[in-house]
């Protein structure tokens, strides 16, 4: 199985065209979202463009096969966050291979540590292995009303 290089949650991410390499800025650990009164509906969606990014590197003897990943971001309290929603299949071959997850919503309505959550299997298999953990904290900030 392809050994794990980056996983990492991130503002921007590129894979170079040429070289299959993948560039990250502005990596991130956790997002602080305002709220009026200090209450959000679970459901609440914070508009912000970020990305997941994930490089692989070839194993002897992985040439040629096939794999799938998926990334799944987890709530504090175990729920699993459905705007992530496709699976990522790729051959190995060359030195590695990456991809890029872009998503234009992070969800905010539990406030704590949310985990992304990596895992991968080789196709056709059913069970998936866990790879990798990115934790993101959502820290709430209550808006004060400012007199007039």
């Amino acid at each position: 199985m392809p050994h794990l290089q980056v996983f990492a949650a991130c503002r921007r991410a590129s894979i170079d065209s040429i070289d299959n390499l993948l560039s990250l800025s502005a990596i991130f650990h956790g997002i602080s979202v305002t709220a009026p009164g200090g209450d959000l509906a679970p459901d609440a969606l914070a508009p912000q463009d970020w990305c997941i990014g994930i490089s692989f590197s070839r194993i002897t003897g992985d040439e040629g096969k096939s794999f799938e990943i998926r990334a799944q971001l987890f709530f504090p309290d175990g729920t699993v966050w459905n705007g992530i929603s496709n699976t990522i299949q790729f051959t190995a071959s060359g030195s590695g291979n990456a991809s890029v997850y872009r998503l234009a919503v992070f969800p905010v309505g539990q406030i704590g540590t949310l985990r992304l959550v990596l895992e991968m299997r080789e196709s056709g298999a059913t069970d998936w292995q866990f790879i990798q953990e990115h934790p993101i904290t959502v820290e709430l900030i209550t808006a004060i009303a400012q007199p007039n």
